[in-house]
């Protein structure tokens, strides 16, 4: 065998494992193939064998079926960061509640504090139980 049948044969040998495959459907244990995923039993799949949607789900981009019923709207919760204030007063004590005089820690100058809402002239600057409340007054956005 000359170099010229060992490159020629070689070619083909990569033209046939470089070739267009055939994609099975998967192998869902709950439910059933849908596109590239599974779906509940209960749905229908609205892609077709090439994965495109169909002419009934184009303004469905999920691929999916609306529900029949919409007595429920869900809504999704926007994820809010919380902004980073830097204490500009010497010393402010934080309150358990606004307008409340029950102190449950200080703060000094200089320090930065995540403010996660805002009521009135009041931030809140924990997340977590017990909440404490600053003046705004006292803080400054960094």
């Amino acid at each position: 065998m000359n170099i010229k049948d060992y490159l020629i044969s070689s070619f083909i040998v990569t033209l046939f494992f470089l070739g267009p495959t055939t994609v099975n459907a998967r192998n869902c244990i709950k439910g059933k193939p849908c596109g590239k995923g599974c779906i509940a039993l209960t749905k229908q799949c609205r892609i077709d064998n090439s994965g495109a949607l169909s002419k009934k789900s184009a303004s469905n981009k999920t691929g999916y079926a609306a529900p029949s019923h919409t007595r429920s709207i869900l809504r999704k919760s926007k994820l809010r960061l919380p902004k980073v204030y830097t204490v500009t007063t010497t010393s402010v004590n934080a309150n358990g509640a606004p307008y409340s005089s029950t102190i449950t820690g200080h703060y000094r100058e200089g320090q930065s504090v995540f403010v996660y809402e805002t009521f009135e002239s009041w931030a809140r600057v924990t997340n977590m139980m017990p909440e404490e409340w600053v003046e705004l007054k006292h803080l400054k956005l960094k």
